[in-house]
């Protein structure tokens, strides 16, 4: 601001007294600043209407002189200083909204419509004129005039692709739902690539029924008259899953696969969308489609393990509601794993169903030795990975339960040393805590305990903490720590029969 007030470098005596003058007046506006800010209004104008007077044509001091009328409420100086400004034409569109918006803060309603239309009609033609009205209306939150602007402006230039984000907008606001989920319709009509952004409008919107459903009604209609436009599908189908309509929502991801010839890859993404939020039977649905219609596609190896990884989740869901069912999808879940390495003996994820067997086996089963097989197949087969870090750990915990706590604390230790930092080296190393509490150890217990990050994940954090006030808070009442020792065997001894 201070660049577009000054002159450059004088080259004259004429143009040094230029930039001597431009200085000072520069100054005064920074002084007519610092006075609005401390809320010296009637000081500021005064400085302000001198600036304006020695030049009128500099918009910075119009305009934060029209800005102090306005804090003080006087608006007949403020509309009076507009309209010395005003311009004929489009030019001066900008200039009549915002005296209406002044007659309108003033009180006059009346003139304030009149003058927003005078705005319009000074260039009716361009569609920037009704841009600028509907703006100042919405600075008035006038939604409904605003509304009636934008159609006009439509009607007027006979163009119904116009103001189609601003009238939606609109309409949501004023309660005209269906209108809206038209108008982002009409959005996805002219660019399928606006797909994200219309979903983050009505993202904020739908969680309400009216909006939902009204939206869902509306992409249906857009739906059946142009069947090829992905984008349509994709908005119903995404409307669908939001109100948990999963069967429909998987019919219209089948219909985009298919259409698109996506090979699954469309159906796979709902599945996972379905499963994460509990339908179990839509996205297990959807998988079996993928295996049936698309074996040999690149996705089908995903939709199969994924397929053992759904079982699971919904066996551990039943598991916790006390279901009976539980049982039959464990054991689908196990089928379903055992498919998945028989048809792809050599694939990436591989490495991962035997780690979700080894899970399954060690937990629900409690097969410790095919629990304990599966892991150490791991460490064979794929050593020097994630995974095979997870079941050195996982061996480690069967050690525990199966009281061989020398084998677990040199597994736990190599681990820990090998990762040294990150969320499982923390894990293993209150692990060693634990197992040295159960020994009696306390003194070693506690110096891991106190060793350990506070920015670990916030289970193992927790965990070192409680550990850490146990043994510091009942260590006593003599040397041999006789109630704290028992208290260790106990708790070890309840890890140990947890499975059993």
């Amino acid at each position: 601001m201070l660049l577009a007030l000054t002159c450059a470098g004088a080259a004259s005596p004429e143009r040094a007294s230029a930039q001597a003058i431009d200085s000072t007046l520069v100054m005064r506006y920074q002084l007519a600043e610092s006075y609005l800010r401390a809320a010296q209004f009637e000081r500021a104008i005064a400085l302000l209407e001198g600036l304006v007077e020695r030049s009128p044509d500099t918009y910075v001091f119009f305009d934060k002189l029209r800005e102090a009328y306005s804090s003080v409420k006087r608006y007949d100086e403020a509309i009076a200083l507009v309209d010395r400004r005003i311009v004929p034409g489009e030019a001066g569109t900008p200039l009549r909204a915002e005296k209406a918006r002044l007659l309108y803060l003033k009180g006059d309603e009346p003139a304030a419509l009149d003058t927003w239309d005078e705005a319009i009609q000074q260039a009716p033609d361009r569609p920037g004129s009704y841009l600028v009205v509907y703006r100042s209306l919405m600075q008035m939150r006038l939604f409904e005039k605003a509304v009636e602007v934008l159609e006009y402006g439509r009607s007027a230039l006979n163009n119904d692709e116009l103001f189609q984000t601003d009238l939606a907008y609109l309409y949501s606001l004023t309660g005209r739902h269906a209108d809206a989920a038209r108008e982002y319709l009409g959005v996805l009509r002219e660019n399928e690539r606006q797909i994200t952004f219309v979903r983050g409008r009505l993202a904020t919107q739908i969680e309400e029924p009216e909006v939902r459903d009204a939206s869902i009604l509306a992409a249906e209609e857009a739906v059946r008259g142009a069947p090829l436009n992905r984008a349509f599908r994709e908005l119903l189908g995404w409307l669908y899953l939001e109100a948990e309509r999963y069967e429909e929502a998987l019919d219209a991801h089948r219909a985009i696969d298919r259409l698109e010839d996506e090979q699954g890859r469309v159906l796979y993404a709902f599945a996972q969308q379905a499963s994460d939020a509990g339908a179990y039977g839509a996205a297990l649905e959807a998988y079996e489609e993928i295996l049936e219609r698309y074996p040999a596609a690149p996705s089908a190896p995903e939709a199969r393990r994924a397929t053992g990884t759904l079982y699971e989740r919904w066996a551990d869901r039943s598991a916790e509601a006390g279901d009976p069912a539980a049982d039959s999808l464990f054991a689908e879940a196990i089928a379903a794993y055992g498919r998945f390495i028989d048809a792809h003996p050599s694939h990436d994820l591989l490495r991962e169903v035997h780690f979700r067997l080894g899970r399954i086996n060690r937990e629900i089963l409690v097969d410790f030795d095919q629990a304990e097989a599966e892991y150490n197949l791991i460490l064979e087969r794929w050593p020097n990975t994630d995974t095979a870090e997870r079941a050195s750990f996982e061996l480690a915990r069967l050690a525990v339960l199966r009281n061989r706590m020398g084998e677990a604390q040199t597994r736990y230790s190599r681990l820990a040393d090998r990762l040294r930092t990150g969320e499982l080296a923390e894990a293993a190393r209150f692990e060693l805590a634990l197992i040295h509490f159960y020994r009696g150890e306390f003194d070693a217990a506690l110096s891991l305990t106190e060793s350990m990050k506070e920015n670990t994940s916030a289970d193992v954090s927790n965990d070192a903490i409680a550990l850490k006030v146990l043994l510091v808070e009942n260590r006593g009442p003599d040397s041999l720590d006789v109630p704290l020792r028992g208290l260790a065997t106990a708790r070890l001894l309840t890890r140990q029969q947890r499975f059993q």
